[in-house]
């Protein structure tokens, strides 16, 4: 018989316990933390949104050119016009304002014919003096540099071959249309 009333009276204190806990933890949530302690802070979610960039050339002029293959955005306050260079061995198109894009584009692109690798067709910028560094265009490895020219402008050049012509889309000296450039070199795309 002592083993059976010993065994209750650890019952009876267990059960004690156990209410005694859940009671202390019901009043403590009910009255907030005692006096002299600090609550721990519960932890928020907060929805973080990354703002959307803003496409910069979305109102962008487009031009295209289907004999070639491709399609280049410029800024809409800036006209194109595409000739044949005077000894007929590239085809060209300026980009400017039209008070000026004859005789001083603020950009250019070239197209010339019988081009068969990157590297030879970088040679033939025998003048450009400046490291060339690794970029695309319309999605092809190309080559890029930057140059400041003799009026200490900077302007960009960005050359690439696809389909046994060289493509070269560069700013020129007569602006500052570095950026502008990157931007039109993002935009661009062959289309065959």
């Amino acid at each position: 018989m002592n083993q059976k009333g010993f065994a209750n009276i650890v019952l009876v204190v267990v059960i004690v316990i156990l209410v005694g806990a859940v009671g202390y933890f019901v009043v403590v949530k009910k009255l907030g933390p005692i006096a002299g302690q600090t609550p721990t802070p519960t932890p928020t979610q907060t929805k973080t949104t990354t703002p959307t960039p803003k496409d910069e050339t979305a109102n962008w002029k487009t031009y295209t050119n289907a004999q070639y293959g491709l399609e280049v955005k410029y800024p809409s306050n800036w006209t194109s016009k595409g000739s044949w260079s005077e000894n007929g061995g590239f085809f060209y198109v300026a980009f400017g304002t039209a008070n000026s894009i004859d005789s001083k584009p603020l950009a250019t692109l070239r197209v010339y014919p019988n081009q068969t690798t990157l590297d030879k067709f970088i040679k033939s910028f025998d003048y450009v003096d400046g490291t060339w560094r690794d970029v695309t265009l319309g999605g092809v490895i190309a080559k890029e540099v930057v140059l400041t020219g003799l009026n200490s402008k900077q302007f960009i050049l960005t050359a690439s071959v696809k389909n046994s012509y060289g493509f070269e889309l560069a700013s020129t000296v007569f602006g500052d249309n570095v950026d502008t450039v990157r931007k039109m070199n993002l935009t661009f795309k062959f289309t065959k």
